[in-house]
């Protein structure tokens, strides 16, 4: 029988890849979205007979601002998602941020063919939602990963963001293609909701609840983990002992700088490929999905190498990093 806890793995990464469906399929469906205005609009400059094209006009800056909404969200959800994960529970609060993400990604389809402030909108909600899912990840590894392998099975899940920016790529590149780019959206839209089931049956906050869990990955789990039982007030924060400290800052400015590249490349490089290479949508998704294919394999890789550090070698974590 499966461990637990490789159970939990595999359903938080899939998870935390199901919910990013929606702001990873954008950045290559929104270049056939603008290809089909455009072409629309041409039609219609021909005194050809054409359907209403809608009342969005696709320029660069509006671009900007529907791929960016996602973002301006995000941002003021990370802040207050730790504590929210605490008092709530990681488990219940991804469930509610899967089935936001499912219907904010149904409706860009709907929103994309009438207005321009809708969008937007759905996508900082979108954002807000998607923001506290990392919180409510860390929140239960923090339960479920024991010390003797730390760091692997945390990658792992976070992987599944780099999964979801390979699979989305690929899969709206093909369908766009082939069928049309608002199926993308139905498609990704509705597949979250297959997760919801067992993720709902067979995962627990806390490795003490669970059904699955045998008596000596308890036993494990209870001496390599050093998580309390007791969710915590919000005033037993220590924000200022956190705020004050150097290696948080360290942190932070470490995530701007991998956060700032990573966007860069997932919101621009399909325009580039588009706009300046002119490739075609399926050609275009391929090879914007290669950079998370490296970082798959390269997080991965890290992830045993650094256990392999700290476990064989004996080398303290702190250096490992």
């Amino acid at each position: 029988m499966i461990p637990a806890r490789y159970l939990f793995t595999l359903l938080a990464c899939v998870g935390n890849m199901v919910n990013l469906f929606g702001r990873d399929s954008l950045s290559i469906g929104i270049l056939a979205i603008r290809e089909e205005a455009s072409l629309c609009q041409a039609s219609l400059s021909a005194n050809q007979t054409a359907p209403s094209c809608g009342s969005i006009q696709w320029s660069d800056s509006n671009m900007a601002h529907v791929l960016g909404a996602f973002n301006y969200g995000m941002i003021l959800t990370m802040v207050c998602g730790g504590p929210l994960s605490d008092m709530l529970g990681g488990k219940y609060l991804l469930l509610m941020v899967t089935l936001v993400s499912s219907l904010c990604t149904v409706l860009i389809p709907v929103l994309a063919d009438s207005s321009l402030p809708g969008l937007i909108t759905c996508q900082v909600v979108y954002g807000l939602s998607g923001g506290l899912v990392v919180p409510a990840l860390s929140c239960m590894i923090a339960r479920w990963e024991p010390r003797s392998q730390r760091g692997r099975l945390a990658t792992i899940i976070y992987t599944g963001s780099q999964f979801s920016a390979v699979f989305t790529a690929l899969f709206t590149g093909y369908i766009t293609y082939s069928y049309n780019w608002r199926l993308v959206f139905y498609i990704l839209g509705c597949v979250p909701l297959l997760w919801v089931i067992p993720w709902l049956l067979l995962i627990s906050d806390n490795p003490a609840d669970s059904k699955l869990i045998s008596a000596e990955e308890k036993d494990l789990l209870m001496r390599e983990t050093s998580t309390s039982g007791l969710r915590p007030r919000i005033r037993d924060i220590p924000f200022s002992n956190i705020l004050s400290s150097g290696a948080v800052w360290g942190i932070i400015f470490a995530n701007i700088g991998c956060s700032w590249a990573t966007m860069h490349t997932s919101l621009l490089l399909p325009q580039f490929l588009h706009q300046v290479l002119l490739l075609p949508i399926h050609h275009n998704s391929i090879i914007s999905s290669l950079p998370y294919i490296g970082c798959c394999l390269v997080g991965l890789l890290a992830s045993c190498f650094y256990t392999w550090m700290t476990t064989t070698m004996g080398v303290a974590h702190t250096a490992a990093r």
